[in-house]
């Protein structure tokens, strides 16, 4: 079962979650306007953290709809350790969700236990942690509701012929990783922005007629034999939907898709 089973790095879909969370704690603001150059030099990494076009001066809404690299680790680095600590673990990623069924994996946020700049800036982009699908399906179905994180349930109630309920499973809130008004205001907006746009965005396929989608493209490289492959990837998309009341929140990830030209 690969929804609970399964871990792999979240890439970009954990933007929202850290970007979110720094505004809710007066770290920066959804119209704060931040530079996102195409190459930004962090102190203490090798590598510069590259955006795939140059997103420039924007307000920090944008970095999420265009999903700046650079945009999203200024905005993390500006939080302390043990906030992006607590940040994850509010949202659940790194321990298991308790849902009734077998082999269910923990995921691995281990490596946030000692960090630096550098491996802040690798978390900010969706590296150095694992998720399962499971995770970060109901991460965003607390951006959904309005910022209240829920263990899963597989049956509501079981219920006579008659409609009699013999045996109930309860509502259970786990945490609650970001208030209503950031949760249901700009952060909305902007996972809306991602598919439905206007302008650049990143999930424009990901588009209905029937109803609007919110999400968030992730993409991270694939893990072959112990090193990143340069082809190939872990591509995912989480999000609700319909946006402006959501129903329903979820993460879809195709293992090992190849970005090779044909």
């Amino acid at each position: 079962n690969r929804a609970i089973q399964h871990t792999y790095e979240p890439g970009s879909t954990i933007k929202p979650l850290l970007v979110a969370t720094a505004w809710q704690l007066g770290k920066g603001g959804p119209e704060r306007m931040i530079n996102c150059p195409r190459r930004f030099k962090v102190p203490g990494r090798r590598k510069p953290v590259v955006d795939s076009h140059t997103v420039g001066l924007v307000p920090e809404t944008q970095v999420l709809v265009e999903s700046s690299n650079s945009g999203a680790v200024q905005i993390t680095l500006r939080m302390n350790h043990d906030q992006i600590r607590q940040t994850l673990a509010d949202f659940g990623l790194g321990r298991r969700t308790g849902i009734p069924l077998p082999a269910e994996a923990r995921g691995d946020t281990r490596s946030l236990r000692k960090m630096n700049s550098a491996h802040v800036a690798a978390v900010a982009q969706g590296y150095a942690v694992l998720v399962t699908p499971l995770q970060m399906a109901l991460a965003y179905g607390a951006l959904a509701n309005g910022g209240t994180l829920l263990r899963p349930r597989l049956v509501r109630a079981i219920r006579t012929r008659e409609g009699e309920v013999l045996e109930s499973t309860p509502r259970r809130s786990v945490a609650r990783p970001l208030s209503s008004e950031v949760a249901r205001g700009p952060l909305r907006g902007a996972l809306a922005r991602v598919v439905n746009g206007p302008g650049r965005c990143t999930a424009p396929k990901a588009k209905s007629k029937r109803y609007m989608i919110a999400g968030k493209t992730g993409t991270t490289k694939k893990i072959v034999k112990g090193k990143y492959h340069e082809r190939e990837v872990v591509a995912s998309f989480s999000g609700f939907a319909p946006a402006e009341a959501p129903r329903l929140a979820f993460t879809v990830v195709v293992w090992g898709p190849s970005t090779k030209k044909k």
